[in-house]
């Protein structure tokens, strides 16, 4: 038996949660970008990518797994991200 799919609007206000769980995570006007994010029935979770000022100068790619059900944020790992990645985040991500 299959989970039932979100409703667009639970998938748009599970995601507006997440992005305020991100949101905190950093200075206020801080550059913070999501480059990715996939909603996954199993759990239910969202995946996220963010692209954020790295921890000793330049530009880091981190992801967060959002757990819906439990309000959980998880840091999922992150990797070096250059100016190309920023570039890209600049016209096609969305500013948290």
């Amino acid at each position: 038996m299959s989970s039932p799919q979100p409703t667009v609007d639970d998938a748009q206000e599970s995601m507006a949660v997440c992005t305020r769980a991100l949101r905190v995570l950093f200075e206020p006007g801080e550059p913070v970008w999501i480059t990715e994010a996939a909603y996954e029935e199993n759990g239910p979770t969202w995946r996220v990518t963010l692209l954020c000022p790295g921890e000793r100068g330049g530009w880091s790619r981190r992801r967060y797994h959002y757990d819906i059900p439990s309000g959980t944020l998880h840091f999922a790992g992150a990797t070096p991200a250059g100016e190309g990645d920023l570039a890209a985040a600049r016209q096609s991500g969305r500013r948290i």
